[in-house]
């Protein structure tokens, strides 16, 4: 099913302010590659391929989705 990962992940719980459409969500990393991280929760239903902002303190990048995993809302 899914190959072993070059890159270990890292264990980061970083708040974030997440930019999607013009709209600030807040989340945070769940874990971190030198490829991408995982975000956690986050509100909204991304897709892949979506284009992405995140900041951190001053930092702003974007981020382009590759994979998306639904969870349970409790």
């Amino acid at each position: 099913m899914l190959d072993k990962r070059k890159n270990s992940a890292e264990k980061w719980f970083l708040p974030v302010k997440v930019f999607i459409d013009q709209v600030t969500h807040l989340a945070h990393t769940v874990d971190i590659t030198e490829n991408g991280a995982r975000l956690g929760a986050l509100r909204m239903q991304l897709k892949p391929g979506s284009v992405i902002s995140l900041q951190r303190g001053s930092q702003r990048a974007k981020f382009q989705i590759a994979w998306v995993r639904q969870t349970r809302s409790k």
